[in-house]
């Protein structure tokens, strides 16, 4: 029940600062959540971009809690083994980036791995076979129930920072 503002630019975003610099024009943000690979070409992009992002935002947005979330499972890994080493190794580059940060005293920074949302824990199964095999319409993009196994994840993980807390904070001021 909170207003959710998607400040996503399609295939265009690429971690600029220029960007970051927008985004945290939007006061009294509960959660910033950054899911930029599927823009970003290779995980060594994402490793000069990606902390060039955060620490923008942070410069005026020191405390917000951010979460970076990395991609979902994709059915074109079964067919193709590159798209896999690549979406894994931008993972990596992700969830390196968040350690940094926390390893810099940033408590209030997160790594959502998105291959969890299919998992066996969080996907849905029948008769053995993985909904998350079919979450996309063209082995990449998200179909109806790709957004939907990523959504009850993304909730999942909002619940258990207890966001009532920090939302009750903003609404304070």
């Amino acid at each position: 029940n909170r207003e959710v503002i998607n400040m996503g630019v399609n295939g265009s975003a690429l971690c600029e600062t220029s960007v970051a610099k927008s985004v945290r024009l939007v006061d009294n943000v509960a959660l910033l959540i950054i899911n930029t690979e599927g823009n970003c070409p290779d995980d060594k992009f994402i490793s000069t971009h990606l902390p060039a992002f955060i620490r923008t935002y942070r410069e005026k947005h020191p405390k917000t809690p951010i979460a970076v979330m990395s991609f979902m499972r994709e059915s074109r890994e079964y067919i193709d083994d590159t798209a896999k080493r690549k979406r894994l190794a931008k993972k990596d580059a992700q969830r390196k980036t968040v350690e940094a940060f926390k390893n810099s005293g940033d408590n209030n920074i997160y790594f959502w791995d998105g291959e969890d949302f299919t998992n066996e824990h969080e996907d849905i199964t029948f008769e053995g076979h993985s909904a998350g095999n079919e979450c996309t319409v063209d082995t990449q993009h998200k179909s109806d129930l790709g957004f939907w196994l990523m959504t009850n994840g993304v909730m999942r993980r909002i619940k258990k920072l207890d966001m009532k807390k920090r939302i009750k904070s903003l609404t304070k001021k």
